[in-house]
């Protein structure tokens, strides 16, 4: 009789960890004090609890240590040095123990059903390797409504070259399936943006993706986030060449990743000669010009944002000159 029971009771424990796996939640942070105690407030306020919560510390120079240690007996916590957003989201994959995989970032937060809702999704939909949903955009100054949700509506599958095209993933709306990994690989380390599109383009290539309609992520916008900077918009022009690369052998991808890069090497021209970066306005609208040999407007543009910057460096090297003979006075 006791064996039964003791049967019967392993039964009931495999039968509810089936209907509720371990999520494990992994956000970066990098100099995220302002925002972070929201998104982890959003995690521990889901109806679904059964989960663990990662935080890798990226290298933070302001108070972000302080504030998510108020959190310790909830959360684990990994500091590292500062390797970038792509690092420190594969660090949280590498030590996972969930059988689920979600992402949030620092400044983001959940809908408190988000995952009850993805997880029951991905529970009775086997062929399913990730779910992701709509995110909602705000200001810091608006005031933000939740409205309950019951269940995943699915929208469509997205595919790899609708994904490299114009991703329609939000990053802090992904769940995924850590097995997934293995084939699809991590996100790459060499990526300063869209390391997350590329990744969800690898996995879509190896198995089904599946995006919601209801939006169950919000995605803040504010002064520090890094996707306005110029910076940014720099180094993402290396970001499409490394894509080319890893997609060499797929043409219809590379041709999408080679009109992304031509877009974006032709928006970054224009925004260097607005800000009188008149160095780089020659470089990039020459390279706009071999991109799109047919225009020769970007050539034309590429030789005066040339006497430009000469003109310009002249005057500086005139100025020099004239403080260095003041000075030796």
């Amino acid at each position: 009789m006791a064996d039964s029971d003791g049967a019967r009771v392993t039964l009931i424990k495999e039968a509810i960890n089936m209907s509720t796996p371990l999520v494990s939640i992994v956000i970066p942070a990098y100099n995220s004090e302002d925002y972070i105690a929201e998104a982890i407030d959003s995690v521990i306020s889901q109806t679904y609890s059964n989960y663990e919560l990662i935080i890798v510390n990226d290298g933070s120079k302001d108070a972000t240590k302080s504030v998510i240690s108020k959190y310790n007996e909830q959360i684990t916590i990994i500091n590292t040095p500062n390797n970038g957003v792509s690092v420190a989201r594969n660090i949280g994959i590498l030590n996972a123990n969930g059988e689920y995989i979600a992402f949030l970032d620092s400044d983001d937060f959940w809908h408190p059903e988000k995952l009850e809702i993805q997880v029951n999704y991905l529970n009775t939909n086997p062929d399913a390797l990730m779910v992701c949903n709509g995110r909602i955009k705000f200001m810091d100054t608006e005031e933000i409504e939740i409205k309950k949700s019951n269940y995943l509506i699915e929208k469509k599958v997205v595919d790899c070259h609708s994904i490299l095209y114009r991703n329609p993933i939000h990053c802090s709306s992904v769940l995924v399936r850590k097995n997934v990994f293995p084939r699809s690989g991590l996100f790459t380390p060499g990526m300063i943006s869209a390391q997350d599109t590329e990744l969800w383009a690898r996995i879509a290539k190896v198995g089904k993706v599946v995006l919601g309609e209801e939006s169950l992520s919000w995605l803040r916008t504010h002064e520090k986030n890094t996707t306005k900077t110029y910076n940014y918009k720099l180094n993402r022009l290396n970001s499409f060449k490394i894509m080319e690369q890893h997609w060499s052998e797929d043409p219809i991808a590379v041709e999408i990743i080679r009109k992304n890069l031509n877009g974006n090497v032709v928006a970054v021209a224009y925004e260097a000669s607005d800000r009188k970066d008149f160095k780089n306005a020659k470089i990039y609208f020459k390279k706009a010009y071999f991109l799109n040999p047919l225009k020769f407007k970007y050539l034309l543009k590429c030789f005066y944002y040339m006497y430009k910057h000469i003109l310009t460096s002249d005057k500086i090297i005139a100025n020099l000159t004239v403080n260095k003979s003041k000075n030796q006075r």
